[in-house]
Order: C-alpha cells, then sequence, then structure tokens
C-alpha cells in the first residue's frame, strides 16, 4: 500500500487482519480504524521507517499503543502494529537501495555497479531490472530517473514479459539462482 490518501480504511464491522504488507508514503494514514470497539491487527508489517508507524495519540492508558517517534505511515487508534518490521518485505522496482522509496540515487547505485565501483546484492538485482528484460544496464538507471522526475508512472518490467505476471521480486531471485546453477 504505497502514496496513496490512506493504505487500508477499516468502518463499521470490518475486521481485518493486515499482516506481512508494506506500507509507504500514504498521505494520511497507512491503516485507518474508525470502530472503537474493534482493534484491526496489523502485526509484522513495514510502515517505511524501521522506527515504525507515526502513532502520536496516547491511548495507552486505554490499552492502545503510542508511537510518537514513528518515521513511517501513521495509524490511527485501535490498530495493534506491534511488533512491526524493520526493513521493507517486498521491495518496489526500481528501489535499488531498499529503502523503500525511489529516488535518483537508485539509478546512481546501478551506474556504479556498472562502472564496477560496487557491487549488487541479488535483491538489488532484483529490483534494478526494471525494465524486465533480465539484464540491468544503464536503460534501467535511465528509467528511474525518468521515473523520479515524473516523466514516465511505470517502469516497462512491472508486468513480466516472460510470464505475462505482475513483478514478484521473490521469484525473479529464485529464477536467478536458477539460471546460476
Amino acid at each position: 500500500f504505497r502514496d496513496g490518501d490512506l493504505g487500508v480504511s477499516c468502518r463499521g464491522a470490518s475486521n481485518p487482519v493486515i499482516q506481512h504488507c508494506d506500507f509507504t508514503g500514504n498521505q494520511y494514514y497507512g491503516v485507518l480504524n474508525t470502530n472503537s470497539s474493534i482493534t484491526v491487527n496489523a502485526e509484522n508489517n513495514w510502515w517505511g521507517d524501521s522506527s515504525g508507524p507515526l502513532d502520536d495519540s496516547d491511548d495507552t492508558a486505554g490499552g492502545g499503543l503510542y508511537n510518537p517517534g514513528g518515521l513511517g505511515d501513521r495509524v490511527s487508534d485501535y490498530v495493534d502494529y506491534d511488533p512491526w518490521v524493520t526493513a521493507l518485505q517486498l521491495p518496489l522496482l526500481g528501489d535499488v537501495s531498499l529503502n523503500g522509496a525511489i529516488h535518483a540515487y537508485d539509478a546512481s547505485l546501478i551506474l556504479s555497479h556498472l562502472a564496477g565501483s560496487l557491487v549488487l546484492t541479488p535483491a538489488q538485482l532484483a529490483v534494478a531490472d526494471v525494465t524486465g528484460d533480465a539484464a540491468v544496464d544503464a536503460v534501467d538507471a535511465h528509467y528511474i530517473l525518468q521515473y523520479v522526475v515524473g516523466a514516465e508512472t511505470t517502469f516497462p518490467g512491472e508486468t513480466s514479459d516472460y510470464h505475462g505476471e505482475p513483478f514478484d521480486p521473490e521469484s525473479e531471485l529464485i529464477a536467478e539462482a536458477a539460471e546460476e546453477d
């Protein structure tokens, strides 16, 4: 759930279990629960920062949580977000730095890798291939820069040409490992 107004909005009697998800860049809330009689289980999620979600409403006297120092997406009261994970669950295509956001720095990591001044990890290589052509090259850095300045809104590799399925870094890493054997 990224770059929206709300990641998940729980209203009425809805009581979802929201686990092992990534919340980044949502403008108002990562998880908003408007029902004070239900606590939504949102444990084991990435909130956009290792410090966890922003929870600046101190409802600890009523059994709630409080995390005013959280730098991640905001959560409302009646959301159980503890424990949270301190690393991105599923990296974003183009997020070569694996920090939960796509910046020009990610393109520079690709170019540094190509110049031989650093070695990217298998996870970084999987998300660096934004063209989906099974190779990491300067064209991938180009697309990342175009994305950062708003000239592109998606990457060519977001739909794999090889499988006709959405990009999945985990399956890309498995396929890459199989090719190396």
